[in-house]
């Protein structure tokens, strides 16, 4: 870590002159993104994130603060009410520091680029996060929600601001030297980490992770406590790669803790985007795109193995939700829902429209309502763990318990059931009466991606064609829209009532997301335009993105992206996968359906480049770690058939509805001939019927016709090592 040593000696300055005001005003008024234009109308002088808003910083020769917040961030929410939207804190910013604001979700990469510097510094990250840079936009100090009085040991805002405009004042030259040690910090960061990643690595650090999770309440840490379902797909893996119990246990026990909690929306559907505390019990309230589109995958890919009902239950859910709360008019996804919105009173406050009180539930259920309270564990809120969180209860619906609520309430046991589903309709339709959360409506690439790829699985393991069919129409209107002139994809699209205005261009995570959604849809449909899509992304990112000059890998932003402190290779997961990890299973799965060597190729190059940073294993690792599961194991699966033919589609139908995580699936006609590469080349139909060919490696498996044939070489082959 980058020790600054002035940094210690803000608590000694005393106050500068003040700085010559500038005349200026807030410029947001004509953005597009809703985080944006919330700041509006603050009285701070904000400036959007750009090349020629950083030219006129530059030329002002004041510090910039550099405030980095999304739209459904509750604490980015409490600055603005609190700090942003104060005359006397506003003009103490607009007077010492030249003030620009930066939606996170539109630049990521940016964004990524200051939570690295503030973890270099020793900083906190998250969001909000207030950085605050020299003049040339080098950060040297910063921090993430700042309240507006003394308090838990944080100093005042407006003190705050005082201090470091003393700080730079006092000393330039060593705020720019220590900045200077961060710009070479960020520069270094992504050079080469050459390394090997190998099965028996995986498997060490997965045994690593199950040290590391709660054995309570499962998931990682004791809280705030986020899905990470990255590295619970890790683990997945590990158990069916290994067969080891304890893997698949470790991800039920979460999966299962979390569907009992707070943290899953059990009247409307879908995930919070994290629980503040270790039972998953108190959450906070932004409901998120790719949270939620994760955890369909993950749900999915378990239920495929269990069978479990519950499991079951939150995928219909959750699709459910992403269908009906996050899909706008033209097909596509909007990108979250706010954590706050306004009570019966007009105040906005965090989580009202998902909150209730036990006598509220109580008068609308009626003679339900005590069975309804037992089985969700709703509790007063003085016995919350945070006076500014109602409780949000915990459901309990095991067959345990429901024997247990049976007994206790004199009914059957499926009549539990029953008036549970009951009651939840009647508080939905309740619920639907409050004030609505705010909705971003932008379309984010990668994020798109993950949802249209998490429910064309879904579709495709529950039988369920009208999922497939949405998830295809949803990636139509995100290609259309988010395409450029030139065909380059962007990042995002903010669409208000009339016209629309694209981002930057996508970042490496955005290519890769939408790529791997392609190669599923190509799955799922045979059609082949969406395998053709996704190796143009791929061959996108290398012309892009790749780093020719450090070896090998991916920076995140392409090269035309716009001005930034450094261009970063992000290998760690945050919590989604790694933009070099998904590419590396990209254009593994591309090399396998395709045959083209240069995928292969560029995969191993990439793996190779960063696969140092594996060394010391986290759980934000899991990213790399399954893609070279996918890169060095992918169970290659042929059907021989013709896809209107029920005995082929019956055998696709096995296959998607057995756990392979690391799965390529290509369906052929008879006569077809595979590429020179892959193992089932030249094989055929077995007595003129619709064939399956199970391969690794270079190893195929017999031909297998039946489905008894079939799921018994699957669950055989997909173990490592296992032929």
């Amino acid at each position: 870590m980058i020790k600054l040593g002035w940094g210690m000696l803000f608590i000694l300055l005393t106050l500068t002159a003040p700085v010559r005001a500038e005349s200026a005003r807030n410029h947001l008024d004509q953005e597009h993104s809703p985080y944006l234009k919330l700041h509006a109308t603050d009285p701070v002088h904000w400036q959007a994130w750009g090349t020629d808003t950083l030219a006129r910083a530059k030329a002002a020769g004041k510090p910039i603060l550099l405030s980095i917040g999304y739209s459904s961030c509750h604490w980015c929410h409490v600055m603005r009410r609190e700090a942003f939207s104060d005359p006397e804190t506003a003009e103490v910013i607009n007077r010492l520091f030249f003030p620009v604001l930066l939606d996170r979700e539109e630049r990521p990469d940016i964004d990524a680029v200051f939570q690295t510097a503030a973890a270099a510094m020793s900083l906190p990250t998250g969001w909000p996060l207030n950085m605050f840079l020299t003049p040339d936009a080098q950060p040297f100090w910063g921090g993430t929600y700042f309240p507006m009085v003394e308090m838990r040991g944080f100093k005042a805002f407006k003190d705050i601001l005082k201090k470091v405009s003393s700080a730079y004042a006092d000393d330039p030259e060593g705020v720019a030297k220590g900045a200077a040690r961060v710009a070479q910090f960020l520069a270094e960061s992504s050079k080469p980490q050459p390394g090997t990643i190998t099965t028996k690595k995986i498997n060490a650090a997965a045994r690593i992770f199950l040290e590391t999770m709660d054995p309570f309440y499962g998931g990682f840490g004791e809280g705030p406590k986020f899905p990470y379902a990255v590295a619970l797909d890790m683990l997945w893996r590990a158990h069916i790669r290994t067969g080891e119990a304890a893997f698949a246990d470790a991800v039920t026990s979460t999966l299962s803790h979390m569907l009992d909690g707070g943290v899953y929306d059990h009247i409307g559907g879908g995930f919070f985007r994290y629980a503040v505390d270790g039972p998953w019990r108190v959450p906070h309230y932004e409901k998120m795109l790719d949270v939620n589109a994760d955890m369909v995958r993950l749900m999915t890919q378990v239920w495929r193995e269990t069978g479990d009902a519950s499991l079951k239950r939150a995928v219909f859910e959750t699709v459910d939700f992403l269908l009906t709360e996050l899909r706008r008019a033209d097909g596509a996804f909007a990108g979250s829902l706010d954590a706050d919105s306004l009570n019966a009173a007009g105040q906005e406050l965090e989580g009202v429209f998902y909150l209730w009180d036990e006598k509220e539930i109580l008068r609308l259920l009626g003679d339900d309502g005590p069975l309804t309270v037992a089985a969700y564990n709703i509790a007063p809120p003085e016995n919350a763990l945070d006076d500014d969180y109602g409780d949000a209860g915990t459901l309990y619906r095991s067959d345990q318990t429901k024997a247990m609520l049976a007994d206790t309430f004199k009914i059957p046991a499926a009549e539990v059931e029953k008036r549970l589903d009951r009651s939840l309709a009647v508080l939905k339709r309740h619920r639907a009466k409050r004030h609505r959360p705010r909705r971003d409506d932008k379309i984010i690439a990668d994020w798109s991606g993950m949802a249209v790829a998490a429910i064309a699985e879904a579709g495709l393991a529950f039988g369920r064609s009208d999922w497939v069919e949405a998830a295809a129409k949803a990636f139509g209107a995100s290609r259309r829209a988010l395409t450029a002139t030139g065909g380059a994809l962007r990042g995002r699209l903010h669409q208000p009532a009339v016209g629309g205005k694209v981002g930057a261009p996508a970042t490496m995570r955005g290519l890769a997301e939408m790529a791997r959604a392609a190669l599923i849809l190509a799955e799922a449909t045979g059609n082949k335009e969406y395998l053709s899509q996704a190796t143009k992304w791929a061959d996108d990112a290398v012309t892009h993105h790749w780093d020719a000059a450090g070896g090998g890998g991916f920076f995140t932003a392409a090269t035309d992206a716009g001005p930034a402190l450094a261009r970063l290779k992000q290998v760690r997961d945050e919590p989604n996968a790694s933009g070099n990890g998904k590419m590396v299973e990209v254009l593994a799965l591309l090399y396998y359906l395709g045959g083209d060597g240069r995928h292969q190729d560029w995969a191993n190059r990439t793996l190779f480049a960063v696969g140092g940073a594996a060394e010391d294993p986290g759980i934000e690792m899991s990213g790399l770690f399954n893609a070279a599961d996918t890169l060095d194991a992918a169970l290659q699966i042929v059907v021989i058939g013709e896809r209107s033919d029920d005995a082929t589609d019956r055998l696709v139908r096995r296959v998607m509805s057995t756990s392979l995580p690391n799965r390529a699936l290509d369906v052929i006609a008879p006569g077809t001939v595979l590429p020179e590469s892959h193992p089932a080349r030249n094989k055929d139909q077995l007595d003129a019927k619709a064939t399956a060919y199970v391969c690794r490696g270079t190893i195929c498996s017999l031909p297998v016709t039946s489905l008894d044939e079939l799921t018994e070489t699957l669950l055989l082959m997909r173990k490592s090592g296992t032929l």
